[in-house]
């Protein structure tokens, strides 16, 4: 698929130097204040083969054979088309003579011995420069004259057709990779996509087990878990679609999150959280922190014992921080992974966004503790 703008932009430079070609006679004669019209047209006659050539080659033969990789025929019709080129443009230029027939007779002045007289010259019927004007050199060096048009001409169709495959190709190349930019944005984007999907039911799943579990203990607390998961549920289909979020919109959902983990766990759970005050309307990608908080529920919680989930959120130097700390138990309900899938599944989307030097999670489990770190740059 080419792109319009610059396929008009190619032509638009194929007109130009044609142009320039075209009208560099005329530029020649406006310094004598006078245009030989005669030879202006013999010159564009001789042009006109190499212009037939262009168009030949330029809206056949390159996009036809050259373009699908026929490259044997593609040199091989160029070839043909220069060699009846070279037949048709000596026989166009034929009667183009650098040294022009004299139409009356001159008269040049010869010296015998002492004497100096004068030689009328009739028109000749033969091409060529008049005989006082004829200069010898070495054979060695000199060339048939009948070889100067096909020299001259194989020349002129090697400068043509060589310009013309260079700017095709610098185009066409231009064009490839803005393709190729446009398929990698196009995969990375079903990619985040395809990541961002298996969150929801991985998420869902989790909530409707807590919430399960609390029909049969409490009913009352079960109807209000409901009420959470739908706050949730707008937010996973209204927001989370977005390529960004406000960090004031994540927060809310990360609570809302959180409103509904309090609802099932009892007061023996301690869950503080810390969000900066200001930078609010700063954007980042929608459910990357919620995957943290969410792993420190599911592995993080005490059957028996007391548990702990610390997180903390701040902003440095253009980058969101955030940490989260979760008690790391045996007797947890699962225990706590240094990966697993949403925790991979973060990871990938982190590469995906940001790059792999642009930023940064860290996990540690030790000490009855475990601990991921997030940074990652906003848009502010």
């Amino acid at each position: 698929m080419v792109n319009r703008k610059q396929y008009v932009l190619e032509n638009l430079i194929y007109a130009f130097i044609w142009l320039v070609l075209f009208i560099i006679p005329l530029a020649g004669y406006s310094f004598e204040g006078s245009i030989h019209w005669n030879d202006v047209k013999r010159y564009w006659i001789g042009l006109f083969p190499f212009a037939l050539l262009f168009l030949l080659n330029n809206y056949l033969l390159i996009p036809l054979f050259l373009f699908r990789k026929k490259h044997l025929l593609y040199i091989g019709l160029l070839l043909l088309s220069v060699f009846f080129l070279f037949i048709a443009r000596p026989l166009i230029a034929d009667g183009i003579n650098p040294y022009p027939h004299p139409k009356k007779e001159q008269i040049f002045k010869k010296s015998n011995e002492d004497h100096l007289y004068e030689e009328r010259i009739k028109p000749s019927p033969f091409k060529g420069p008049p005989p006082g004007d004829k200069k010898k050199g070495p054979p060695s060096m000199q060339f048939p004259k009948k070889w100067g048009p096909y020299l001259n001409g194989l020349l002129m169709a090697m400068l043509v057709a060589g310009f013309n495959i260079a700017i095709r190709l610098l185009f066409k190349s231009i064009n490839d990779n803005k393709q190729l930019d446009e398929l990698e944005r196009r995969n990375l984007r079903n990619e985040l996509n395809y990541l961002k999907a298996q969150i929801n039911p991985h998420f869902f799943m989790n909530t409707l087990n807590n919430i399960h579990a609390l029909i049969d203990i409490d009913g009352r607390k079960a109807k209000r878990a409901v009420v959470e998961l739908s706050k949730l549920m707008r937010y996973v289909l209204y927001e989370a679609e977005k390529s960004f979020i406000t960090l004031e919109k994540e927060i809310e959902f990360i609570e809302n999150y959180i409103g509904l983990m309090r609802i099932r766990y009892t007061d023996d759970v301690e869950i503080m959280s810390v969000y900066p005050p200001e930078m609010l309307h700063a954007q980042i990608p929608p459910l990357l922190l919620i995957t943290l908080i969410e792993n420190a529920f599911k592995h993080g919680i005490s059957i028996s014992g007391k548990s702990h989930i610390h997180s903390r959120m701040s902003i440095e130097n253009g980058h969101l921080l955030y940490s989260v700390v979760n008690t790391s138990s045996t007797e947890s309900l699962d225990s706590v992974p240094a990966s697993g899938m949403g925790l991979d599944n973060l990871r990938k989307r982190l590469e995906l966004l940001f790059g792999k030097d642009n930023y940064n999670l860290e996990t540690y489990s030790g000490n009855g503790v475990f601990i991921a770190n997030l940074d990652i740059p906003i848009k502010t």
